[in-house]
């Protein structure tokens, strides 16, 4: 029994005592004296007629009265209710009330109890003390009981134009609370259908909540996600169950399981509930932190032995321990606004929605209802899946919040992670430029002066290797037309590698469009192959090829030389750069090697990817 339905029994009861107004078909409640009356009824006149008022009880404390010694009693007691509501009792009750028809009709009508949670109703007809007829059901009996396929407990009655006796006998654990009407089998019909349309969009909505909160767990590895996932299929499971759609759908042959559920069920929703509380709150410390820790870690286990044990106690549990809990929650609520945690106006909403259905659910109680208003009903009956989907849309704007503090906080790292790469990158750079940088310069002064081809080279080279260098360690000041001149850097490396190293080279590089950084990177990819093949081969064809087919750009370096030995495959610096630059476009690079036969480099990637 969930915590909601509690406190619905223990302030419903004074609710109850108040006095409709006349009703179709039968006589008016301010001119009863509390007597058993006879309820005329007109099948062609009544549409929905409240037969709570007609009802009287007698409490059975021993459970082993039997038909025979109810009929003719006449100590029932006849509160003129309108609705019939005895609390938690684990003892059997029977409800009488008599009925007649004005005139004969082919179609009777139908006696609707409004509950779905009763372990046994059994329905018992006599006329004139002797049985006409009987139906026995309930939630610890097979679905197949029931009459007509229909979830809530209903039997028609049978016609006659003299009076009849109707008998009800219910026993359960659960809250004996239904409010019984008298309707026709169209109107059940239609009411029968609307009434799975609109379940159908409650569900579905928390259905949806459900996968989109646990792929964010999925997604962000956030447990408070999943804690939120499992609290609320913890309630959809409870509404199925409690709407008589387990029942009816799930487990049509297993009554046993479909009342043993609802307890376990309830301590599984407290104990999420209590878990999600403290995670998503984020206090580190304090004494309400760690009752929603334990209790609610306490609640889960609990759940497991409560599929085993008479509701009764696990009600008397739940009953004890639901008020605390609900205090707990709110205070750590407020303690979260009070020390401005990420969201907690979210979550201090979402409690405050559910707890504010409760006198809105009391005062719609306490109204003069006619049995016939279906807008007022059907929001009394709709009162807890509509304040769950309440629950579930402002939590999930919460966590929608929280996702979104979560992007902006790692999109600020990154951008300080940038930040802090680029200055230490610059001062690489620096140190670089102090040691190194000075040897190249140094080198250049003195071939600056030099006439022979050999030297000229030499500066040329030594000219390349500081470009390169300040190229590699300041990417943000990547040469803007690098794109237009890739290809002719490329094919420059490797016509140079191929006249110092007397290889016959092969060259086609077909026009692609790319972005600076991507040049830059393909650059890089190509003059370290290009390194590899020189350093490596002894090959006597070089081949480089650039092509571009849809998306998806391919750059092949090969040659015909020796190949790459097994210790050079997995030690080598070389191919490991390559990898790394292929990574850094989101591409793949692949090698082709066999003895004697060369090496092919190709890096794959899409253009758009990268």
């Amino acid at each position: 029994m969930s915590w909601k339905n509690l406190f619905f029994a223990l302030l419903f009861l004074p609710a109850c005592a108040k006095k409709e107004a006349p009703i179709a078909g039968g006589v008016p409640a301010s001119e009863r004296s509390g007597e058993l009356q006879t309820l005329s009824l007109n099948p062609e006149t009544a549409k929905t007629i409240n037969a709570a008022p007609h009802v009287g009880f007698l409490t059975d404390e021993t459970g082993a009265l039997r038909l025979s010694e109810i009929i003719g009693r006449r100590d029932f007691r006849y509160e003129e209710k309108n609705s019939i509501h005895r609390g938690f009792t684990g003892k059997t009750l029977w409800f009488h009330f008599r009925y007649r028809y004005q005139k004969d009709t082919a179609e009777p009508l139908l006696l609707m109890l409004g509950n779905f949670a009763l372990h046994y109703v059994d329905f018992y007809f006599v006329k004139n003390g002797r049985l006409l007829q009987k139906r026995l059901m309930g939630q610890a009996r097979p679905f197949v009981s029931r009459y007509g396929g229909l979830r809530e407990f209903a039997s028609p009655l049978p016609v006659d134009t003299e009076p009849i006796d109707l008998y009800l006998r219910v026993k359960s654990s659960t809250t004996i609370y239904f409010n019984p009407v008298i309707k026709t089998g169209k109107s059940v019909a239609e009411k029968e259908s609307l009434d799975q349309i609109i379940a159908g969009f409650i569900f579905g909505a928390q259905a949806v909540l459900i996968l989109f909160n646990f792929f964010l767990f999925l997604s962000l590895r956030d447990r408070s996600y999943l804690h939120y996932s499992t609290y609320i299929l913890s309630w959809l499971i409870f509404e199925l169950n409690n709407g008589g759609f387990l029942a009816k759908y799930m487990l049509p042959n297993h009554p046993e399981w479909d009342s043993r559920i609802l307890p376990a069920n309830s301590l599984l929703i407290h104990g999420f509930f209590m878990i999600f509380t403290e995670r998503f709150t984020q206090i580190a410390t304090g004494f309400t932190r760690n009752i929603l820790k334990y209790a609610g870690t306490a609640f889960l286990f609990l759940a497991i032995p409560a599929v085993f044990t008479p509701q009764p106690y696990t009600n008397q549990i739940l009953l004890t321990l639901t008020f605390p809990v609900e205090v707990v929650i709110l205070v750590h609520a407020y303690r979260s606004i009070r020390l401005r945690r990420p969201s907690a106006g979210y979550f201090m909403a979402a409690t405050l929605v559910s707890m504010l259905m409760i006198p809105l659910f009391i005062l719609t109680r306490l109204l003069k209802v006619d049995a016939d208003n279906y807008a007022v009903n059907a929001l009394l009956y709709y009162a807890l899946p509509l304040t769950i989907v309440a629950e579930a849309v402002i939590f999930s704007f919460a966590l929608a919040d929280r996702y979104r503090r979560l992007r902006e906080e790692n999109e600020n790292q990154r951008q300080a992670f940038a930040t802090e790469l680029k200055r230490e990158r610059h001062q690489i750079f620096a140190e670089l430029h102090d040691i190194i940088g000075s040897d190249l310069t140094l080198l250049m002064m003195k071939t600056a002066d030099a006439k022979s081809k050999p030297m000229q080279q030499l500066r040329e080279r030594v000219t390349g290797i500081s470009r390169s260098l300040r190229d590699l360690l300041d990417l943000d000041d990547i040469d803007p037309e690098l794109p237009q001149k890739f290809a002719g850097h490329i094919e420059d490396r490797a016509r140079e590698i191929a006249a110092v190293c007397k290889m016959q080279l092969e060259v086609d590089l077909a026009p692609v469009i790319v972005s600076a950084r991507v040049a830059f990177h393909m650059q890089r990819f190509a003059f370290e192959a290009l390194a590899n093949a020189m350093r490596h081969s002894a090959a006597s064809q070089l081949v480089v090829r650039l092509v571009q087919r849809g998306s998806w750009i391919r750059l092949l370096i090969a040659d015909n030389g020796a190949g790459l030995q097994k210790t050079v495959r997995s030690k080598g610096h070389g191919l490991r750069n390559l990898a790394a630059r292929a990574r850094s476009l989101k591409g793949r690079v692949r090698l082709f090697t066999r003895p004697k036969k060369g090496v092919a480099v190709i890096l794959s990637f899409q253009s758009g990817r990268s």
